[in-house]
């Protein structure tokens, strides 16, 4: 689980690497003016913005969902053991019983 979220973030990185590579050239090659470039540029800012809202969101759900997950499992683990420890308690409270009742006789 733990490679699939490095994997996640990787591509994020690189996503907004290439984004900003590719606007810098972009700029540099492109006859604009500076109002249109700086519209670009904020537009592009914007763009990449939403995206990693968009990204932090999912990892923010992603971990939520993990943690709800491990609270299940850790109940359910819980429960097991306590389970076992009762059954044991009761084996050897039967073991003492008849002990005494073989004593007795």
């Amino acid at each position: 689980m733990a490679e699939k979220a490095d994997n996640s973030a990787s591509v994020a990185l690189y996503f907004l690497l290439g984004l900003g590579l590719g606007s810098l050239l972009t700029i540099l090659f492109a006859p604009q003016s500076g109002d249109e470039t700086r519209a670009y540029v904020s537009r592009k800012a914007r763009d990449a913005s939403d995206y990693a809202q968009r990204k932090a969101q999912e990892v923010q759900e992603r971990a939520g969902n993990l943690v709800e997950q491990s609270k299940k499992t850790v109940k359910t683990k819980k429960e097991q053991i306590s389970a076992a420890l009762d059954a044991g308690r009761q084996a050897y409270n039967r073991e003492i019983m008849e002990e005494r009742a073989r004593d007795i006789d």
